[in-house]
C-alpha cells in the first residue's frame, strides 16, 4: 500500500503542477489503448452499411440514402418481403421495423466509404481520432466541474475530503475514463461509432451549460442547445445529457443553496426557478428532433430487442428493473453486463443479487464523500440517470460511455479523498478522533473498495481495453467461420441457401451481405427456418415439404429477439407466408403466442441442386441433407452457457434452462 500511495502522489504532484497538459495526455492514452483497433477490419454491420449505401444487387429497391444506413427496415410490408428473400427470417412481420434517426453519424460513415473505399484501417483511425476528442473533452470537463466547486468552497487542508478538490483529481478521471475496458468494444467498431460522437456532445453539452450558469457567458446556452441537436442527431444515446443537467440544477448551479428551503415560501420558489426554468429550451430542443424522427416515420416496430419506452412504458419499466442495475455494476466493477445475458434463470437471478449488494455497499462506502461534496453527488445522481434510456435493449458494455462520464468522475474523487484520508490519519496521534470516526468494519471495507478500484480501473484496465478493441475481429471471425461454411462457387449466385437452423437469428442476413461486401459470390436467396435452437425436430412429409416443430427456446432467448415480440404479434394456426420459392405455414401455436409447428413447402423437390442446405448443429455450422419423405432428423446444440462452461473448464448449472427473459414473472409483467 505505501508503494501504491507513493506512485499516486508522484502522478498527483506532476498532474498539479501541469494541469493545462492534462486533457492532451489523457487523449493521447486513450489513443494509444484504441490503437490495436486500427488493424481490426470490417465487423457485422461494417458490412451492412457498405452494401445499402452500394444497393443490393438486383434488387435496387433496397437501397437506401447514405444519411439511412441506421434504418435496418423502413417497415414497408414489400420490402421486408424481399428482405426474406436475403436472409431476414420469416417469421419477422410484415411492418417489422428498427429505423434509427442518426444523420450525422451515417454522414460520416458514408463520407468514409466515399474517400476510403473498402479499407477498414483509415475508417478506425477516424474513429480513433473522435474517441481522442471525447476523452480530452470529458477531461476538460471533470477539471472545470473542481475548478467551479473550488473556486466557491473553500475546504480546510485539515478537513480529509478538501483533498478531493485537488487538480490531479480530474487527471485521474481522465485517465481512467480513456481506458475503460467497456470503450473498446464502444469505439473499436466502427459501426458503434454513434455511441461515441453522441457521448463527444454530451460532455460539451454539459461543459457549454457549466460556462453559462457559471461565468454568464451567453454563447455557452447557444452552443449547448447546438451540440445537445448535434448530439441527438448522431445517436439516441445523447439523451443522457439530461441526466448530467438535472444532476447540474440539483447540485451545482452557482448562486442557489445547496438545499431547496422547505417552508413553502416564495424564495424557495424563486430558487426552484432559478435552478430549473435554464433546462426548458433542452426539453424543446428534444421535442423539435422527436418531430422529425416520428414525422418520417423513424422507430422500432414488432422488435423485443429494441422497445420503445414512449409507446410501451411497462415493458420499459420492467427492463430498466432488471438491465439498471446491471449496467451500473459492470461500469462501476469492470464488467461486461452481457454475460448476464447468456446465464440460464436462476444463476442470472443470484448475478442480479450480487449486482445490487455491490451497489448497496458501494453507496454505503462513498456516502460520506457524497455528502461532504456537491460535485461528488452531481457525477453520481448523472450516473444514475444516464443509463435510464440504454435499457430500450439488453445490457452490452457498448451502452456505458455516457455512464462512465460520471462514473469515473466518482470513482476518482472516491480514491483521492480515501488516500488522504490515509495519509492525513498516519499523520496523527492514533488516539485522535480521525481513526475513532470510523468503524473498524467500514475501515477494512473502505479500503477494500480503494484497491479494487484502482486495481480494476487502473491495472486491468489498461490491459483490457486494448484487447476489448479487438473483440469485433473475434465476433467477425466467429461470423467468418460459420459463413466460410456455406458454398462460395460461382454456382451460388444463382442459388437459393436454406439454413435450417441459424446461431442467432441475424445469420441469415450475414450470409450474403458479407459475402457481397467481400465481392465474393453470394447466393441470389438466403432463407432461414429456425435460429438459436438448442432443440429442432424436422420431419419430412413429402418431396417438397418439411415440418420442424421447435423447442421452448425459440423466440424467448436472446439470440431470437430482434425480428419479432410474441405477446404484441402472436402467431396463429394458418400463418402464411409466401416467399419466391418457400411457402411457410404455421400449423400449431404454443398458449404464450409463439410457433410450436410450422410446415416449410418449397417450388422443386428438396434435393434440387439449386437448393444449398446448411444447419447449425453440434455446435457448428455444416451442410444439412434433409431426411428422405417420411423419416425424421433432430437438431441438438449446447447452449451458450454451457460453452462458456466448458471454455473455462467449470462445471455448468444443471438446473432448468430458462433464461432470464423467461422468468415467470417477468414473461407474465413483459407481457
Amino acid at each position: 500500500m505505501t508503494r501504491l500511495v507513493q506512485c499516486i502522489v508522484y502522478v498527483r504532484d506532476w498532474c498539479n503542477a501541469n494541469p493545462s497538459r492534462l486533457p492532451w495526455c489523457a487523449a493521447l492514452i486513450g489513443a494509444v489503448a484504441l490503437l490495436p483497433s486500427v488493424w481490426g477490419g470490417f465487423s457485422m454491420d461494417d458490412h451492412y452499411f457498405h452494401i445499402v449505401m452500394d444497393g443490393v444487387p438486383g434488387e435496387p429497391s433496397l437501397r437506401c440514402s447514405p444519411m439511412d444506413i441506421f434504418a435496418f427496415s423502413d417497415g414497408d410490408p414489400v420490402h421486408n418481403s424481399l428482405r426474406m428473400e436475403h436472409g431476414i427470417p420469416w417469421w419477422a412481420p410484415a411492418r417489422w421495423q428498427v429505423a434509427f434517426f442518426r444523420p450525422l453519424t451515417a454522414f460520416t460513415h458514408w463520407a468514409d466509404w466515399k474517400v476510403f473505399g473498402n479499407t477498414a484501417w483509415p475508417m478506425h483511425v477516424h474513429s480513433l481520432l473522435l474517441y481522442s476528442a471525447l476523452v480530452f473533452a470529458v477531461t476538460r470537463l471533470y477539471q472545470r466541474i473542481g475548478e467551479t466547486r473550488g473556486a466557491k468552497c473553500e475546504v480546510p487542508a485539515s478537513q480529509p475530503l478538501g483533498f478531493s478538490l485537488q487538480p490531479w483529481v480530474a487527471g485521474l478521471a481522465g485517465l481512467f475514463f480513456a481506458i475503460d475496458m467497456s470503450h473498446g468494444l464502444t469505439a473499436g467498431w466502427i459501426a458503434n461509432r454513434n455511441a461515441v460522437l453522441s457521448a463527444l456532445f454530451v460532455v460539451l453539452t454539459v461543459y457549454f451549460h457549466d460556462r453559462w450558469r457559471r461565468d454568464a457567458w451567453r454563447p455557452g446556452m447557444i452552443l449547448a442547445w447546438f451540440t445537445l441537436a448535434l448530439g441527438l442527431l448522431s445517436g439516441e444515446g445523447a439523451v443522457a445529457a439530461g441526466g448530467y443537467l438535472f444532476a447540474y440544477a440539483l447540485f451545482l448551479d452557482p448562486g442557489t443553496s445547496s438545499r431547496l428551503r422547505r417552508d413553502g415560501s416564495s424564495h424557495s420558489i424563486q430558487l426552484f426557478l432559478r435552478r430549473f426554468v435554464p433546462l426548458l429550451p433542452y426539453l424543446i430542443v428534444v421535442g423539435l428532433w422527436q418531430i422529425p424522427y416520428k414525422a418520417l416515420g423513424y422507430g422500432v416496430v414488432s422488435s423485443r430487442l429494441y422497445t420503445d419506452p414512449t409507446s410501451n412504458p411497462v415493458a420499459f419499466a420492467v427492463k430498466v428493473v432488471q438491465y439498471w442495475p446491471m449496467l451500473l455494476f459492470s461500469e462501476l466493477a469492470a464488467g461486461e453486463p452481457m454475460i448476464w445475458n447468456y446465464l440460464p434463470g436462476p444463476l442470472a437471478g443470484a448475478y442480479l443479487g450480487a449486482a445490487m449488494l455491490f451497489l448497496a455497499t458501494v453507496t454505503w462506502l462513498i456516502w460520506p464523500l457524497l455528502r461532504e461534496r456537491a460535485e461528488a453527488r452531481f457525477w453520481a445522481v448523472g450516473m444514475l440517470l444516464a443509463p435510464l434510456p440504454t435499457c430500450a435493449v439488453f445490457p452490452q458494455a457498448r451502452l456505458l460511455m455516457c455512464t462512465g462520464i460520471g462514473a469515473m468522475g466518482l470513482v476518482a474523487m472516491y480514491i483521492s479523498s480515501r488516500l488522504a484520508r490515509s495519509a492525513q490519519c498516519e499523520a496523527l496521534e492514533p488516539s485522535t478522533d480521525c481513526l475513532k470516526s470510523e468503524s473498524p468494519r467500514r475501515k477494512r471495507y473502505s479500503y477494500a473498495l480503494l484497491v479494487c478500484w484502482i486495481a480494476l480501473h487502473g491495472v486491468v484496465a489498461a490491459v483490457a481495453m486494448p484487447l476489448m478493441s479487438l473483440s469485433p475481429v473475434l465476433v467477425e471471425k466467429t461470423v467468418r467461420r460459420d459463413l466460410d461454411q456455406v458454398p462460395s462457387d460461382p454456382a451460388v449466385r444463382n442459388d437459393t441457401v436454406v439454413l435450417v437452423n441459424a446461431l442467432v437469428d441475424v445469420w441469415g442476413i450475414f450470409v450474403p451481405v458479407v459475402r457481397m461486401s467481400a465481392e465474393a459470390p453470394a447466393p441470389h436467396r438466403c432463407y432461414e427456418l429456425a435460429a438459436g435452437a438448442r432443440s429442432l425436430t424436422i420431419h419430412r412429409e413429402d418431396e417438397r415439404t418439411l415440418l420442424l416443430r421447435y423447442g421452448d427456446e425459440f423466440l424467448t432467448d436472446q439470440y431470437t429477439l430482434a425480428f419479432r415480440d410474441p405477446a404484441r404479434d402472436p402467431f396463429y394456426p394458418g400463418y402464411t407466408v409466401h416467399l419466391e420459392r418457400m411457402t411457410v405455414e404455421v400449423r400449431e401455436v404454443a398458449p404464450d403466442g409463439r410457433p410450436r409447428e410450422v410446415a416449410f413447402r418449397f417450388d422443386a423437390p428438396l434435393e434440387d441442386p439449386s437448393f444449398r442446405w446448411m444447419a447449425y448443429q453440434d455446435g457448428k455450422c455444416a451442410p444439412f441433407t434433409p431426411p428422405r419423405v417420411g423419416r425424421m432428423a433432430r437438431i441438438n446444440n449446447p447452449d451458450m452457457y454451457e460453452v462458456v462452461c466448458k471454455l473455462l473448464g467449470v462445471p455448468a448449472f444443471t438446473g432448468p434452462s430458462t433464461s432470464w427473459i423467461d422468468t415467470p414473472l417477468l414473461a407474465w409483467l413483459h407481457d
